[in-house]
């Protein structure tokens, strides 16, 4: 179970999103290669991941059988918040800046000439390479973008010539594989952008503790 919350917490954390001048809603499937250890824990994964952008804010809804994982960004004061309902437990965390993490990591992008469609965009290849000085480990990712969207709006990938719609990430023992199967333009509610009062304040330390981390 520790693994599967891990697991939450990086999934909607990578997919850290950020807004200029997109509003709307993109949906993207979420498939997995496991290993054989972890395939009895597959249907506790999420299958859909939905980002909701506005003009200074941003949301990032997966849910489960345990519940809901929700990422809400203020981009003015560059603050954002981890919601997690799991089973009636709702707690809220507030998440570190991301300058830390970019002063740490170096980027290496490859563009390629194979092309795709996906929902109606054109695509492009990438493969996107992070090295981590502190780990002493290189990420590579390889990416199906589309130039007509700005990549400024996923933290992740800014560095990118546009906004990925299909890429897979290798973590935790796993493939995840991410393909965006709606994007609409469209006004969004203030209150998507709010957190709710219900959920107690704690660190991610702390969370992680009372979930059996270290």
């Amino acid at each position: 179970m520790k693994k599967i919350f891990t697991i939450l917490i990086y999934l909607i954390l990578w997919n850290y999103t950020i807004s200029q001048d997109f509003i709307g809603k993109i949906s993207y499937s979420i498939d997995y290669d496991l290993d054989e250890h972890m395939e009895s824990q597959r249907s506790m994964l999420p299958t859909q991941m939905t980002t909701y952008i506005s003009k200074n804010a941003s949301r990032i809804e997966q849910e489960t059988m345990i519940g809901e994982q929700i990422v809400i960004s203020n981009h003015k004061n560059n603050s954002s918040v981890l919601l997690m309902n799991l089973m009636g437990q709702k707690v809220s965390i507030n998440i570190p800046s991301e300058k830390d993490k970019e002063k740490d990591n170096k980027v290496n992008i490859r563009y390629f000439e194979d092309e795709k469609m996906i929902v109606g965009y054109a695509c492009k290849k990438a493969i996107y390479s992070t090295y981590s000085s502190k780990k002493q480990d290189t990420i590579s990712i390889t990416i199906y973008y589309t130039p007509e969207i700005s990549s400024k709006y996923n933290q992740q990938f800014k560095e990118l010539k546009g906004l990925p719609l299909e890429y897979s990430v290798v973590t935790q023992g796993m493939t995840l594989y991410f393909v965006a199967n709606e994007i609409i333009q469209q006004k969004l509610r203030k209150s998507l952008f709010k957190t709710p009062k219900d959920y107690n304040i704690m660190s991610l330390e702390d969370f992680q503790k009372m979930m059996g981390g270290s």
